[in-house]
């Protein structure tokens, strides 16, 4: 049987994850030592994020007469996956912005920053792009594998969150908690780039 061992996502560029395959000899031996094979190949739509995108994906297996509804199925698992990611890194852009700015998190204000938070990950997965369609051959059971990627944006993500709780607040909150809507910007996008790279000071300083 043949076991997939690993994934190794190969940096943020557009590239695609290597499996590493270990495969059994198939013709064992009784005199001879028999050593497994490795074989290494590509998953198709499997990239990792990169600067400019969030990514998901997510492929599934069924008779190639089920082609359309496939599709479907496998565009509703990679959205499921990217509104987890989307969730989870505007949490994130949420929380530090609390702490930053000294917000009490059971606040009226952080409510209603988290509100506008919910909302936009909800929004933006209407705005995601599909990147890559890949499907195999037909086996010989008429099966075949199909695999999706989707994308969308992390500057629009950023935008989106800056003016929807912007949008959100009253302007009686945004002077108190001195709400900055460039300033939330950046720092949401600086939170979706660790490194802080060239492309994030290159959107810094858009106007």
């Amino acid at each position: 049987m043949i076991a997939i061992a690993s994934v190794a996502f190969m940096g943020c560029r557009p590239q695609q994850p290597v499996v590493v395959v270990h495969q059994p000899a198939t013709q064992p031996s009784t005199t001879i030592s028999q050593t497994a094979v490795d074989e290494t190949f590509e998953v198709p739509c499997f990239v990792a994020d990169c600067d400019e995108w969030f990514r998901a994906s997510a492929s599934r297996r069924a008779p190639v007469n089920q082609i359309n509804t496939l599709a479907t199925a496998i565009l509703r698992s990679a959205n499921q996956q990217m509104q987890q990611k989307l969730a989870s890194v505007i949490r994130q852009v949420t929380r530090d912005y609390f702490n930053q700015m000294d917000i009490d998190a059971g606040s009226t204000v952080a409510s209603h920053i988290e509100g506008a938070a919910d909302r936009v990950v909800r929004a933006q997965l209407n705005e995601v792009r599909e990147f890559c369609r890949r499907q195999t051959r037909p086996d010989e059971q008429g099966m075949i594998i199909m695999y999706i990627g989707i994308k969308v944006s992390k500057q629009a993500v950023a935008q989106a969150l800056s003016n929807e709780v912007q949008r959100t607040l009253s302007q009686e909150e945004q002077n108190r908690m001195r709400f900055d809507h460039q300033e939330f910007r950046n720092d949401a996008f600086g939170v979706f780039e660790k490194d802080r790279s060239q492309s994030f000071d290159d959107f810094r300083n858009q106007r």
